[in-house]
């Protein structure tokens, strides 16, 4: 236990409740990772433009962020990005600009065997139906 928060019960929630969406406390969501990556990749795409700038970008982060930048400009889905597993420590991911225009993933990602949260990709899902059903409210 540190800070006062249980490590062990936030992974246990986070692993039931999917790690894209879930809040760590006093921290933030792949979510949240997202949307601040979004501004970084718009920035380097700018300077990809100029005549002067370099054809290459080493961009040195932590796992879970660079899961999520990878995710982010190969436009993968929420489900996607929950296959993904972290790359190893001091891990090496690649993005190449194909002759087409389009950059692909060189060289396999680390993935997981199986989702540990199926449930969240399929709503609602059959085992909680009538507890996570959204009722309409009643119009006034």
């Amino acid at each position: 236990m540190r800070h006062g928060i249980d490590y062990n019960k936030v992974e246990e929630a986070r692993d039931g409740y999917g790690h894209f969406y879930f809040r760590l406390p006093n921290g933030e969501s792949c979510a949240d990772v997202f949307d601040r990556i979004g501004g970084f990749i718009e920035t380097i795409h700018r300077d990809f433009q100029k005549p002067k700038f370099a054809d290459n970008v080493i961009i040195v982060t932590h796992g879970m962020t660079m899961r999520v930048a990878i995710a982010r400009w190969l436009h993968y889905t929420v489900e996607e990005f929950e296959k993904l597993a972290n790359p190893e420590n001091v891990g090496l991911l690649t993005l190449v600009l194909g002759a087409g225009g389009k950059y692909y993933l060189e060289g396999e990602p680390r993935r997981y065997a199986k989702l540990k949260h199926p449930y969240q990709f399929c709503w609602p899902p059959e085992d909680r139906a009538e507890t996570r059903r959204i009722r309409p409210r009643a119009s006034s």
